[in-house]
């Protein structure tokens, strides 16, 4: 087993603590927190992006209403669980969780 502070081969880079060592800078300087974050901010572009182009580009009607739906699920998910990543945030910053 590794532990931090020695190199590993490149071919022995699978885990998950691989990510924030080669994308993060020196040190790994990227939170997992960061990853979610942007992680769930490009999902949520993702679908209003694809949502949207069905939406407003896509002549069959039923499948321009179902685009509607799904973008008034989004828009309803992503600003209501704004407030809840918020107070984990701010819990987080404060070191009551991990």
């Amino acid at each position: 087993m590794f532990t931090r502070a020695q190199a590993r081969p490149w071919g022995e880079q699978h885990t998950i603590d691989c990510i924030p060592n080669c994308l993060g800078g020196p040190g790994g300087s990227v939170p997992l927190m960061s990853w979610l974050i942007i992680g769930y901010a490009v999902l949520v572009a993702l679908l209003i992006g694809c949502a949207g182009y069905v939406a407003l580009f896509v002549a069959d009607e039923k499948r321009r209403e179902m685009a509607f739906r799904v973008l008034k699920l989004v828009w309803v998910t992503a600003t209501g669980t704004s407030g809840v990543l918020a107070v984990a945030l701010k819990l987080h910053d404060a070191g009551l969780i991990a």
